[in-house]
């Protein structure tokens, strides 16, 4: 009953937080434009427009002394930060456990024998998994989770790929809250280990599915493939974005080139090819 009145809390949580979001969503919509997307600068005009690569987020008369916007620059929001770490934590318990009858049949055991025992079983580096699931989507994970960090802070948000320290430094933060993220979605009190008990019995394909290589993965790999779309999105989306002028268009390359801050975006209630200071 334990692990099912988490899974309750967690999705009443979720449940509560979007309709708070929803309610508070501002709706403001030009005639004849479409409201589903991001409505442009009023002084901004095609023919004149800079490409988005040269464009800076912050004016020089708007920043401090750091290179961040005065008057807007304040601390990591860690309330939002926790509130869409939940949720992606809830979609991904949620795929486990609707696609995987083992998860689902593991609701019914006692929490913390069952969590302990999970997690004390934890041994070697291939947990069974396909190269897609360990090397692919959970690099993806791990990138989706520096996103969240990312905008979060007032001092990263704005940083496009640039060899600066300030970029890199933001970076820097994410991969650690990536680290902190992957640890507990393998390990911690609402993980695999805890809800799914992963690691608790062998599966066909391995003797030990509680093993290194997500926790290794997840932020490492995931950090680089964070970098690399933050190279993918100056280097080539705000090219393809400036040579076209269908919006449409331009909303799915940013969205499908960028996935997982893309992911990121969806978690914030902002649409999938938002972008922190860079107009649509």
């Amino acid at each position: 009953m334990g692990k099912f009145a988490i899974l309750a809390i967690m999705c009443c949580f979720i449940t509560l937080t979007c309709t708070a979001q929803v309610i508070n969503l501002p709706l403001q919509v030009r005639q004849g434009e479409s409201p589903i997307f991001d409505k442009p600068d009023d002084n901004h005009s095609e023919k004149n427009r800079l490409p988005s690569a040269m464009q800076d987020p912050f004016p020089p008369e708007g920043r401090n002394g750091n290179g961040v916007q005065a008057g807007k620059a304040k601390g990591f929001d860690w309330k939002g930060a926790a509130k869409q770490s939940l949720f992606l934590l809830a979609i991904m318990h949620s795929f486990n456990i609707g696609t995987d009858a083992g998860a689902r049949e593991e609701l019914r055991g006692p929490f913390f024998k069952d969590y302990f025992r999970s997690v004390g079983n934890l041994r070697g580096w291939d947990d069974g998994d396909p190269f897609i699931a360990d090397y692919i989507g959970h690099p993806m994970q791990g990138a989706v989770a520096g996103f969240i960090q990312i905008q979060n802070d007032p001092k990263g948000r704005g940083q496009e790929f640039a060899m600066r320290k300030a970029y890199w430094n933001s970076r820097l933060k994410a991969a650690g809250f990536a680290i902190l993220f992957s640890t507990q979605w393998e390990l911690g009190p609402l993980s695999e280990a805890s809800l799914g008990n992963i690691g608790k019995k062998p599966f066909e394909n391995s003797p030990h599915p509680m093993a290194w290589v997500d926790i290794v993965i997840t932020p490492t790999v995931g950090t680089a493939w964070l970098v690399g779309e933050d190279m993918l999105d100056r280097f080539v989306i705000c090219k393809l974005e400036n040579k076209f002028s269908n919006r449409m268009l331009r909303a799915l390359i940013r969205s499908f080139l960028n996935p997982s801050r893309s992911m990121a975006n969806i978690l914030r209630f902002e649409h999938p090819w938002h972008r922190d200071g860079r107009a649509f």
